[in-house]
């Protein structure tokens, strides 16, 4: 599994993405994402976010990019996990198993 950081807003975008089987490009995604997480983000702002993540879910088509993830919702969702149990529980599935419950 690749091991990729996703800052705050890259992640909103990239659950976008994640949700959409088709194909998507910048008006699509900064759409749904200011329709999903109540912003008000202009083209250039996505841009420049999809820019930093464009490693992560990127391609091109003549002159215009579309986004796709390169990594899976689910992949990041496990990475994201495996991290936090690693940093806050010391590898201890019980213990943020009991905590979860809570």
């Amino acid at each position: 599994m690749k091991n990729i950081e996703l800052s705050a807003c890259e992640e909103m975008i990239m659950t976008i993405i994640w949700n959409n089987e088709a194909e998507l490009d910048l008006a699509a995604v900064m759409t749904q994402t200011n329709e999903r997480y109540h912003t008000a983000w202009k083209p250039q702002t996505v841009s420049t976010f999809l820019a930093r993540a464009k490693k992560k879910a990127s391609y091109q088509k003549g002159r215009y990019s579309y986004y796709q993830p390169l990594v899976s919702k689910e992949e990041y969702r496990k990475m994201k996990l495996l991290a936090l149990l690693t940093q806050f529980y010391d590898n201890d599935r019980e213990a943020m198993k009991k905590d979860i419950m809570a």
